[in-house]
C-alpha cells in the first residue's frame, strides 16, 4: 500500500483552556502514526498563558504556526490554513480533544479505498464529571451517511480525515457559525464525494453543559437558516423539507439550555457510564 502523507489542522482562539490545548497537541504526537505536518492556526490574540503553552509545544514538537491578526471564526481560520497544505490528505483535530493513539493509523489504512472523507465515532466527556460519558455514533456507509445528511451532521468534525484537493475544489468551509463542517459535507456531497465512518471511538471530546449552552440562542437560529438554505442549494433536500426542518430546529434552538441538554442526552447520545 502506498504510504500517504497528511497534514494535521488545528485552530485555537482566546477562549481555549490552555491545559486542554496542551493535552490536545500532545495527543497528536502520541499517536502511533504522526502527521507529516502540523499547522496550528492562532485565530486572533490569545492570553499569555495560552501563548506560553504554544511556545512550549512548538519547542518540543514540529508545529507550523499560522497566526491571524484578528479572530475570524473557525471556518475562515481553517480556510486560511488550507492554503498552506501540500499533502494529499488532511486530518482535523480540535484544540480541546484527545485523539486516541491509533486514530491516524486506522484512518490511513482506509486511504487505499475509494473514500474522500473518513470519520469515526466519538466519546463526549464532561470535564466537570457532572454528566455521564456519552457516545456519539455515526452512520457508516456512504449511502447511510448521505441519507443522514438530510437530517443531521453525519461526520464528527474533530475526527475528519479528508482529501486536500477535493476540499479546495469546493472553496473550503462555508462561513456558517458552528455549522461550517455540516455545510462542507453538503458541498462535497453535491460534488459526488464518497464518505465513510469507522465504527470505533477514535477521539475523546470535551462535552458537558458548556457544549449545550453554545447550541442555542438567536445566533444559532440565524446560522441554522443559512445552513438549511445551503442544503437546499446543494440539492440535499427539497424546499418543503427545508422549511419543516427550519421551523423545528429554530424552535429547538430557542429552548432553555437545560432542556436542550436533556434532549441531547436522552435522544441523541448513548450513555456508557
Amino acid at each position: 500500500m502506498k504510504k500517504m502523507s497528511f497534514t494535521l489542522l488545528m485552530c485555537t482562539y482566546h477562549k481555549d483552556n490552555p491545559k486542554l490545548l496542551k493535552k490536545a497537541i500532545e495527543s497528536i504526537f502520541n499517536n502511533s502514526v504522526k502527521p507529516n505536518f502540523f499547522i496550528l492556526t492562532i485565530d486572533g490574540p490569545i492570553p499569555k498563558l495560552n501563548e506560553k503553552v504554544i511556545q512550549t509545544m512548538s519547542n518540543k514538537y514540529p508545529i507550523q504556526l499560522n497566526r491571524l491578526d484578528k479572530n475570524v471564526g473557525l471556518a475562515l481560520a481553517l480556510n486560511s490554513a488550507l492554503k498552506l497544505v501540500k499533502t494529499e490528505w488532511i486530518a482535523r483535530a480540535d484544540s480541546d480533544d484527545i485523539n486516541l493513539k491509533k486514530r491516524f493509523k486506522k484512518q490511513l489504512q482506509l486511504t487505499n479505498k475509494n473514500y474522500d472523507v473518513i470519520g469515526s465515532n466519538i466519546l463526549e466527556v464532561d470535564k466537570y464529571a457532572i454528566l455521564p460519558k456519552l457516545v456519539k455514533k455515526m452512520p457508516l456507509t456512504n449511502k447511510e451517511i448521505k441519507e443522514y445528511l438530510k437530517f443531521r451532521n453525519p461526520i464528527n468534525h474533530m475526527t475528519a480525515f479528508y482529501k486536500t484537493k477535493l476540499i479546495k475544489s469546493v472553496g473550503g468551509y462555508p462561513n456558517i457559525y458552528l455549522r461550517e463542517d455540516y455545510g462542507l459535507w453538503a458541498k462535497l456531497a453535491e460534488k459526488g464525494a464518497i464518505f465513510h465512518n469507522i465504527d470505533e471511538i477514535l477521539v475523546h471530546t470535551n462535552g458537558g453543559k458548556d457544549l449545550y449552552k453554545r447550541r442555542g440562542g438567536l445566533k444559532n437560529s440565524l446560522a441554522e437558516l443559512r445552513l438549511q438554505l445551503l442544503l437546499l442549494q446543494c440539492k440535499i433536500k427539497p424546499l418543503i423539507i427545508v422549511l419543516i426542518h427550519l421551523f423545528l430546529r429554530t424552535f429547538f434552538l430557542l429552548l432553555p439550555s437545560k432542556l436542550t441538554e436533556i434532549i441531547y442526552v436522552k435522544k441523541f447520545r448513548d450513555k456508557i457510564s
